[in-house]
């Protein structure tokens, strides 16, 4: 509230001192964009990535089958096509032997990385062409060390509601060199005015940003707790709680070996409240998504996303331990 009433009272609730602070703050850190650039939404991020990859008209831009419905417009609109990939169902990101055969037909690759779970290196390495990634949700996760976002070419990332960091709304286009920034340089220079991130968002982000270790030191302590629990049910949790990876506690997902409806009301009668992981996503156009997609498909149709949040009381967090152990 400080940081929102001052920026009022300095009259800079346009692009200001906070906006360019905010960039270099992220920048910060990344520790690996060469640019950041917030920008008020995420459409805006997504569209100027695809056009600094300079492709031709009708390009196949490959990606992952439980990616946002978005996705679609903005690829559509810049007059692109997309090509739609089944996932490693134990990483939640595009399945490395499906994205090889078709590496031919793709001119770029948009990766989205769920729940703040990072896609594998390998990935990543196996792609010969222009990647962009989306860590809106990986942000503040470390494989290795290394950050999200590390190993693309181009990094998208939003400020929503729900986000690590937010800003009551917004994005950042971050480049990781210069060769494809200078490619939307002009445009983005004339059009900066109106689709900057405004002073006041920033000013929001500054403060999360300054909180951002420790509040995913507490998420990623509810979530190691989560994923101990899971480990005394028959259901499938994600990644591990092993030293080399830090998961930035963005949520906890639980793919069930059960019926979703049996598993929710069974959490609902215990006072917590779930929700199906994967909904409006790119699934959701497909005719027939269990054979042209069987892998996501299970996925979307079972998994469940459990609370977690920085602020959840221990008597809370104790309640979801259990429920996870013990759901049907």
């Amino acid at each position: 509230m400080s940081a929102v009433l001052q920026t009022m009272a300095d009259e800079h609730i346009g692009i200001g001192e906070n906006t360019y602070s905010f960039s270099l703050a992220l920048k910060e850190y990344l520790g690996y964009p060469k640019r950041v650039i917030p920008l008020r939404t995420i459409v805006d991020s997504l569209s100027f990535a695809l056009r600094s990859l300079s492709l031709p008209k009708h390009a196949n831009i490959g990606v992952s089958v439980l990616s946002p419905l978005w996705y679609v417009q903005v690829i559509e609109s810049l007059g692109f096509s997309f090509k739609l990939l089944d996932i490693d169902p134990e990483t939640l990101a595009i399945d490395e032997n499906l994205l090889s055969e078709t590496a031919d037909s793709l001119a770029a690759v948009l990766i989205d990385e769920p729940y703040g779970y990072q896609a594998p290196f390998s990935l990543y390495e196996s792609i010969q062409v222009p990647v962009i990634a989306n860590i809106s949700q990986s942000f503040g996760s470390f494989r290795d060390e290394s950050p999200a976002g590390k190993a693309a070419d181009i990094v998208i990332m939003s400020f929503e509601h729900s986000d690590i960091v937010s800003c009551g709304g917004g994005s950042a286009l971050v480049f990781c060199d210069d060769k494809h920034y200078t490619q939307v340089e002009h445009e983005l220079s004339r059009l900066y005015g109106s689709i900057a991130l405004g002073d006041m968002n920033a000013a929001l982000g500054i403060i999360q940003l300054g909180q951002i270790e420790e509040n995913i030191k507490r998420r990623e302590s509810f979530y190691r707790r989560f994923f101990l629990s899971s480990q005394r049910n028959r259901h499938h949790s994600y990644g591990s709680v092993e030293e080399e990876y830090v998961h930035n506690g963005y949520s906890f997902i639980l793919t069930l070996e059960s019926k979703y409806e049996e598993a929710e009301a069974f959490a609902k009668k215990h006072g917590i409240l779930t929700e199906r992981a994967f909904h409006d996503v790119l699934l959701e156009t497909s005719d027939d998504a269990f054979t042209q997609f069987p892998r996501s498909a299970a996925v979307a149709a079972r998994t469940m996303r459990f609370p977690l949040y920085p602020f959840l009381t221990e008597k809370e967090v104790q309640q979801i331990e259990r429920v996870i152990a013990y759901i049907p």
